[in-house]
C-alpha cells in the first residue's frame, strides 16, 4: 500500500517534477516569501 512496506528504494521523479528550472524558480520563490535562503547553509 503506497510503497511504505519493505526496505526503502528510490523513485523515479517523473513529469514537471524532474524540470530543474522549475525547481529553481521555486525555490527562489520560496526564499522570498519567507526571507530566508536554506541553500546559504549549504557547503
Amino acid at each position: 500500500m503506497f510503497g511504505i512496506r519493505g526496505l526503502p528504494t528510490l523513485e523515479p521523479v517523473r513529469g514537471h517534477l524532474a524540470d530543474p528550472a522549475l525547481a529553481a524558480r521555486l525555490w527562489a520563490a520560496t526564499a522570498d516569501l519567507t526571507g530566508l535562503d536554506p541553500s546559504s547553509n549549504l557547503g
